[in-house]
Formats: structure tokens, sequence, C-alpha cells
């Protein structure tokens, strides 16, 4: 490694180093030129004489990749996807919001991003494969919201690619992948060909010739950099084990005989220790011939009188990765502008950030850190500007704007403004401001009221409560004084509760319906770049809650049958790892539930919070309650909406540990339920502490009726733990004009193309069920 000992020749060597001249930049102007004008004809002679294979479909089709996937053992790719929640955390982070800045009455101007269509990824082959780069650069595309991506990888002498790049690929749902590498590669993503549709943006490592090819290409698409080789800055003291620089210099000078490694410290005696240290490991390593070159032409030594120095040194240096591996380093952190990731302390090397800690590992090299940043989700989105002014603040300013455009002779701008002035329009439709974005979108939730007849439509107990409990609730409202408000801890609520569900009365939070607490905890665990896991259809204030507080819906779609896709949430939890799930059991309106032994397996997976809205419990098998004991990260809401035939009363809670308990109380309003509801609540729970018999004939019920209803011609019934079924028709007019001719009122889901054809009915006494069964039989 080359001595210095002076800040004026470090300088000098940064000046120098640039990366070595070659004939690369002709050969790939070539390569590129053939690609451009013979499309898969030039691809097809490229691959055979650069990776020596005859191929004529570059696209691996599923089973292909499946095939190379089955290879991998599980202990080699399992590493992989533990380190890719890591990747997707961070990245989520880094999502930009939109923004809007108020310009006067009805005027507005801000910003929105928007992903890329269609990216392309390079990952290179053979003995260079990274499967990590293709979590490092499918990840922030796809937490960036981009839905096309394509990945190219060099082809072996069989024609296929790395078994586990392949297996990511599928893994991280990316099917779009071909055997294809090189500058050819390059140009066939960037131009298009027969086999290829072109991207928008490329990115992702390679060699000389991708670099170059990138290079080149840029303009006619975007891309992340154009890499030189790797490089690693380590600030060292005296403490640091000699050792562990050693190994850290070393796990950088393998990459190849390019790679570039630079130590700094303030020890002349510590420093033939490293010395000794990088002397007794390369003899171990399997590239010693790489490293050793590496370590000769490319890498130096700087002593500096004080460390302080060291971060003046490095700013100029600009290392992509840089590591201060000193007693305190937080303190040299401000100093430091110039990197592409810097590492702190002696426990933090740079192969964390290479594969682990879920930071970006494609960095800017050669000197770029100095204007250029990790590859990130801003490099798979763009920003588009967004201007509107009403009629009026556009009159106010056209003669100012009219003055500007004259001074630089462009009178036809000015004039655009004076127009506008001089003409007065009504058809404006003034934006507001005024409210979150997304807002003015949405449709205010319907209720489903009804005049009369049978009201299956609104999904309420069919049983009113009995007179004597009626009573009972009124006499205890008699007695409530209404100018106070009410003892906030619901202490009595909670007690009656703990009692029946056998639970301690802490692990109870009382809300004004399970719809309001279910907010509570979208509230408390989404912000802006945090993904909320759930199914599709389910209930609708899920998704659009977590939007509207800036978070990201990740909607799974559920079975053609609407059953959970069990295995599918269990992977997308493991790979995405988001900070909450929320799912209906039984759902709504499906009316299918999730296997206890799933709802454990998510929490045991999931890092965030998983919200079960058990509001059908009652109806169905079991509940989840038991597993409270067992998960820190459970919440349970449920309602009296249903099974307690209280709609009116609007009460719900909540069950979660009480550590959980406390931070959700922080959300919740004060004084959210009423007097009136809570003596209500407590009458119900003194006089009726086990299920009703009303439940076990809606069991017997509802099992009744899908039978019936799968039996007739055109109609089924989904499978349903709810006290609901939800069934699609062949002729859902013919069936809901029957229906409403006999004043039968269902709900219809016109709105969402999966339920489209689809109506829930919800369960009624069993001779109304006859008759409701009847005019389905009548109308088919």
């Amino acid at each position: 490694m080359l001595n210095i000992r002076s800040e004026r020749e470090f300088y000098s060597y940064c000046a120098k180093r640039i990366q070595k001249q070659s004939n690369v930049q002709r050969q790939v102007t070539d390569i590129l030129y053939d690609i451009r004008r013979l499309g898969d004809r030039a691809l097809r002679e490229f691959t055979q004489r650069f990776d020596g294979v005859k191929i004529t479909e570059f696209r691996l089709g599923k089973k292909q990749l499946q095939d190379l996937a089955s290879e991998v053992k599980s202990s080699e790719l399992q590493p992989f996807l533990q380190a890719a929640p890591n990747i997707r955390r961070f990245h989520q982070r880094e999502k930009p919001e939109d923004w809007r800045l108020p310009a006067g009455k009805n005027s507005w101007l801000g910003k929105q991003w928007k992903p890329l269509s269609r990216i392309g990824v390079y990952i290179p082959g053979g003995q260079a494969a990274y499967p990590s780069s293709v979590l490092m650069n499918i990840i922030p595309a796809q937490v960036a919201g981009v839905k096309q991506i394509v990945v190219a990888s060099p082809p072996d002498k069989t024609g296929s690619i790395n078994s586990t790049v392949a297996a990511l690929c599928l893994e991280l749902s990316v099917d779009e992948v071909y055997a294809m590498g090189g500058a050819q590669a390059i140009g066939a993503m960037a131009f298009g060909t027969d086999s290829i549709q072109p991207v928008d943006k490329i990115t992702g490592p390679g060699n000389a010739w991708v670099a170059e090819a990138k290079r080149q290409v840029f303009g006619v698409v975007g891309i992340d950099s154009v890499a030189g080789p790797t490089e690693c800055l380590i600030i060292a003291d005296r403490d640091c084990p000699p050792q562990l620089a050693a190994a850290d210099l070393l796990a950088q000078a393998e990459h190849d005989r390019d790679a570039r490694v630079v130590l700094i410290t303030d020890d002349a005696d510590w420093l033939a220790q490293v010395n000794t240290a990088l002397e007794e490991q390369v003899r171990q390593q399997d590239r010693e011939s790489i490293i050793r070159e590496s370590l000769k032409e490319n890498s130096m030594v700087v002593i500096v009188e004080d460390l302080q120095k060291a971060t003046k040194l490095c700013n100029c240096y600009a290392p992509e990765h840089l590591q201060i591996m000193t007693a305190e380093p937080q303190q040299f952190l401000s100093r430091i502008r110039s990197a592409g990731t810097v590492f702190l302390g002696y426990s933090t090397p740079t192969a964390l950030g290479d594969y682990w800690a879920g930071s970006n590992h494609v960095l800017p090299t050669s000197g770029t850190a100095r204007f250029a940043s990790p590859l990130s989700v801003y490099d798979f989105m763009r920003q588009q500007n967004v201007v509107s002014f009403s009629a009026e603040k556009t009159r106010s300013v056209a003669e100012t704007v009219n003055q500007m455009a004259k001074s630089e002779g462009l009178a036809a701008h000015g004039r655009s403004l004076l127009l506008r002035k001089s003409l007065k329009s009504n058809a404006e439709k003034p934006e507001s401001v005024y409210w979150r974005r997304g807002l003015t979108e949405l449709q205010p939730y319907r209720s489903f009221m009804t005049q009369g007849g049978i009201e299956a439509a609104r999904n309420e107990l069919y049983l009113n409560y009995e007179q004597q409990l009626q009573e009972k609730i009124l006499a205890k409202m008699k007695s409530v004084p209404f100018n106070r408000y009410p003892e906030s801890s619901y202490g009595r609520i909670k007690e009656l509760l703990a009692t029946q569900l056998d639970i301690e009365a802490d692990m109870i939070l009382p809300g004004a319906g399970s719809n309001e607490l279910n907010f509570a905890v979208l509230f408390a665990a989404t912000e802006a770049g945090k993904q909320m896991l759930t199914v599709s259809p389910s209930y609708f204030s899920y998704s659009r809650t977590a939007q509207l507080l800036g978070g990201i819906s990740l909607e799974i779609e559920l079975n053609d049958d609407f059953s959970y896709p069990l295995e599918k949430l269990v992977h997308e939890t493991e790979i995405r790892q988001p900070e909450l799930i929320v799912l209906a059991r039984p759902n709504n309106p499906t009316g299918g539930s999730l296997p206890l032994e799933t709802v454990a397996q998510l929490c045991e997976l999931s890092s965030g919070l998983v919200l079960v809205d058990e509001a059908y419990c009652e109806f169905a098998e079991d509940n989840a309650t038991a597993l409270l004991q067992r998960y820190e990260n459970l919440v349970i809401t449920r309602t009296f909406s249903k099974a307690q035939g209280g709609a009116g009363l609007r009460f719900g809670y909540l069950i979660a540990r009480p550590e959980v308990i406390r931070e959700l109380q922080k959300v919740v309003l004060p004084y959210n339920l009423s007097r009136l509801t809570v003596v209500a609540v407590e009458a119900y729970l003194e006089q009726r502490p086990h299920e009703l018999p009303v439940i076990s004939e809606i069991r017997a019920e509802r099992t009744r009726v899908m039978e019936r209803i799968n039996l007739l011609q055109g109609m089924r019934a989904f499978e349903s733990q709810a006290n609901f079924v939800l069934v699609r028709c062949d002729s859902i007019k013919k069936i809901t004009d029957a229906l409403q001719a006999e004043n039968f009122q269902v709900r219809l889901y016109n709105d969402l193309p999966r339920l489209r054809d689809c109506f829930r009915y919800s369960l009624q006494p069993a001779e109304v069920n006859s008759r409701f069964l009847d005019i389905l039989q009548n109308a088919v």
C-alpha cells in the first residue's frame, strides 16, 4: 500500500484518481449501434460471441425460473430473504410525499411524485454474480410503485442465469427476466428489440462494458450512475483492534484488482500492527492474488498529526464507503459531507451495508459522492410540478407577469395573461387547498337505511332487547346526571368484560364502536411511508384510513372463492415486513375466516402490529383471545353492533397487552363514550354475561341457507363464518328485482369490480329465511 505523509501528496493522488482508459468506449459504441439497427439478430450474435451460447428465446418462462429456483438450497436462499425486510423498511422511510402550498384563495401550487412506469435492472452473472443486488435494486423500485420491472443477467453455457438470482426474482414477484448480458443487454433494454420492450431507466452494477454502455444510452433512458471500482476509506484511532481494520480493508480489496482502499490514522505504531494483520489474513483469502494487486496498485495509508484533519481529507476523496473506527465516531459525523455511506464504530463494517442493514449498497464511486447519492426510492420516481390558480388570482397578477414577459421580448406570454383578465368565466370549479391530500376525491360513507320491509342490507342482529332488559337500561339512565362527563376509565365495563373474556381488565380499551378503535390503531401505527397490509375485498375503512394518513396500503387479493390466500399473506409479511397488518376475522363482506394458526404465524413473522377485527367473531367457530398471551403485537377489536344486538349503542372494545393499551389510550379522544352508552352497556353485561341462544340459531340457519342456495342454478353462496351470506348470481338484476318486489332489502356491491354480480344477505329468523329462499328459487 502506498504510504502518504502529506496533505499535498494526498490531494495529488485524488486528482489523478481516474478510471483507466481503454478501447472499451469504441467497442461499446459499435455494439449499441448494431443492437439499435438489427435488434434480436445482433443480440443473438453478441450473446454467442461473448457468452458462448446460442439463444433463440431470451426471456425465461416462469417454469424455467421455478426450475432454477428449485436448485437453490433453502439454507443459501434464507439469508437473502431475511435481509429483504430490512432493505424494504429503510426504503419505505425514503418515499417522498406530495405537497401543496396555498397561493391565495382557491389557488395553490405544489409537487407530486409519480413512479416510473418500467425499469430495467442489470444483475451480473458468472463468478461476479451478486444476488444481493437483486434486493438492492428491485425493492426500492417496488417501494416507489414501479409496476413493470425487467431483470437482465448474463447466460451461462446452458442459456440459464444464476439460480439464486432467479429465485430472488420469483420471491419478489418479478417474472420478466432475460438471459442476456454485457453492453448488448443494456442496449436491448434501452432501445428495445422484438424480444423486449424498452424501459425508462436502467440500474444495477456491471463490468467496464456495462458501465460504458449505460453512459452512452443515458439520454435515451435514465441510469443510476456510471459505477467505477469499489472503494473504502477507513478513519481509525489507536484503540481500534488492528485485526478488524485489516479485515475491513481486505473485504473491499477482494472485489477486483481495481478496488481501492484507504486507511487514515494518527498512530504509526498502530499502523505497523495493521500491516502485520493484513499479511497474516491475506494468506487465508480465496482471492489472494486479486487482493494483493488491489493493495499494491490502488490503495494507500495516510498518517496525519490529528484525526480531526482526516475529515478534510475524506471530503476531498469522497469515498463510496467510509468507516469511522474510533472510540467516539459521532464526533466526526457532522463534518462528513462527501461519502456514499458512513459506517460508525468498531462493530459496524461495510459488509453490513452490503448485505444486511437495509441501506442501499449501490453507491457513488470515483469521487462522485461529492455530488451524487446512494440508489434510493427517488431514483425510481419523478417529480411533477402542479400549479392551480383561480380566475381571480390570475387576473390579479396579469399586469405584473405581462411586464416581465415584455422585458424579455415575449409579448404573447403576457397576452395570455391579459386575455384571462378581460374574460370572466363562471365555468371554473375552484379546488380547495384546505383538505388533506386525497380527501376531496373520496365519497362519504353511505348508510343503507330502508323504509320498512326486511332490512337485510345493513348488518345488524334482527333480535331487539327484550322488555325486561330495556326497562333496566332505562331505569339506570334516569339516574344519570347529564351535566357530568362519564367516569373516563370505564372501570365497571372493563371489569364485566374481563370476567366474561377471562382476561385482565387492563387489557381492555372501550370505544365508540370498533370503527373508532380500528381508527385509533391505524392512527397510532401509520404515517407517511409506512405500509399496512390487508386483503381485498374487505372493509373499506382500512385502506382508506391508511392512505389518508399518508401510509401505503398493500392489498392482497382474496382467492377466487374469497378464501384467504394464506401462503401469500405469510410470504408478503415475511418479505415486506409491513408496520401494520389489518385483517377482518371473519371478513366483511365475504364472510370467510382466517385460521388461528395463520394469525399466530403472522404475529411471529411481523415486526409490526397485527390488528384482527373480530366484529363477527361470535358467529364463528373460534376467536383469537387466547393468542394475546403469546403475542405482544396482537390487537383485537370487537363490537356490540352484531351479536349483542347493540348497533344503536355504538359501543366496541379493543383487547391487547397492557403496554399496547397504554399507547393507544394516547390517541383515543377523552370521554369518547356518552353516559347513556356507559349505563346501557353496564346493564347489558350485568344481565347477559354469556352467549345468546339466537347465535346458535343463526349458525344453523347460515348452513341451511348456503346449502339451499348452492343447489340453485346460476347461484353460489360463499363459505361464511359471519351472520351474513355473500351470494353470486348469473342474473343479478333479475334476482334483486325479485327480492325488492317482496320488500327484501339486500346489500349490492356494484362499486367493487370483484363483487359486481354479488349481493350480501344478513340472516333473519328461520321463517323469513325460508321466504327469502323461496323467492330465489322462483326467480331462477
